[in-house]
């Protein structure tokens, strides 16, 4: 015998939501306001939300739960290459079951929307994270902002386009995480240019990326990875004595990766008064925010910056990285 399931008492509504099929979940979802308060009360919490730019967009949801599959919505890439004008009433959904993709409708609802309404519905609280792919050149960054906003977390892959991977950044103004493997510049001022924004952790990761000292000085990012990028390891010594001396001073986390191991990396901190920290000596790191929460290093060259503040080196043939420490 069918019944009304929203005039059912709340405790009601919910026990029989918690014994509905997934997909019939995100369904009820969607039927209204009260509805979706209703799932999100239910504290399905999804580990990532994703949107990917490629030939197809899509947004991905995984949940910490093995019990639940990863789903993915396929996004109408015309959305993205015209107007806003005319709205699809459905997307394409898959992973409720393997192997399968049905189309689930969602009335006027737009993509943005759909990202939010996730979001919600699974009690995600990170920031908004997107992805481009090689593939989505003919996407246009501009109505991705109308759609969705500002993105704070954005990683532009290898293989990207430059021209749009300067679209792109040119759009979306408050970037908090920038991951870039791509090097869409044509000048070195527009290098200088990205590395003096306001950036919570940057990642360039380029063998095409040259950085002299002038554009390490520019750095305003608290995290910032410097990966296959070429950067000599005299620039690197000069850089470290200024930065002890004052410069960058929001700078938190250093790391510089290089494609091979590099003979002598110590000379990276030639000059440097340190006191050396025996490898078995384990610490937890203390520093600013959550990219660095809880990692141990082994070891290390403890330094004093000019304001008092304590940082450490850990060198080896591939990789260095400064730790700065809050007490």
């Amino acid at each position: 015998m069918p019944f009304d399931l929203p005039q059912l008492p709340e405790n009601v509504i919910l026990e029989v939501l918690r014994n509905l099929e997934f997909r019939e979940i995100i369904l009820f979802s969607l039927l209204s306001t009260n509805s979706r308060k209703r799932v999100s009360s239910l504290q399905i919490k999804a580990s990532h939300i994703n949107m990917f730019f490629h030939a197809t967009p899509k947004i991905r949801c995984s949940f910490p739960n093995p019990s639940l599959p990863r789903i993915t919505f396929e996004l109408p890439a015309a959305l993205w290459k015209v107007s806003f004008k005319n709205y699809p009433a459905s997307f394409k959904l898959s992973g409720i079951q393997r192997g399968k993709c049905e189309r689930i409708f969602t009335g006027c609802l737009k993509s943005g929307d759909l990202f939010e309404h996730l979001y919600r519905i699974f009690n995600y609280r990170r920031e908004k994270h997107v992805v481009f792919y090689p593939g989505c050149q003919k996407v246009n960054p501009d109505l991705i902002f109308k759609d969705i906003g500002d993105v704070p977390s954005i990683i532009i892959t290898a293989g990207s386009q430059n021209d749009n991977a300067r679209r792109v950044l040119k759009t979306f103004k408050r970037i908090n995480k920038l991951c870039l493997e791509i090097n869409p510049f044509e000048d070195p001022n527009d290098l200088q240019t990205l590395l003096t924004r306001n950036f919570y952790s940057l990642t360039l990761s380029n063998s095409m990326i040259i950085l002299r000292l002038e554009d390490l000085l520019m750095i305003n990012a608290v995290h910032c990875s410097l990966i296959g990028c070429r950067i000599e390891l005299r620039t690197i010594n000069r850089f470290f004595k200024l930065w002890l001396a004052g410069s960058n001073p929001r700078l938190a986390h250093l790391k510089i990766e290089f494609p091979e191991p590099i003979p002598n990396p110590w000379m990276s901190i030639c000059g440097i008064w340190y006191q050396r920290i025996p490898e078995d000596q384990e610490r937890v790191v203390d520093t600013v925010g959550e990219v660095l929460w809880q990692n141990r290093i082994h070891g290390g060259f403890d330094v004093r910056r000019r304001d008092g503040r304590k940082a450490t080196f850990r060198i080896t043939s591939t990789a260095i990285r400064l730790f700065v420490w809050m007490r």
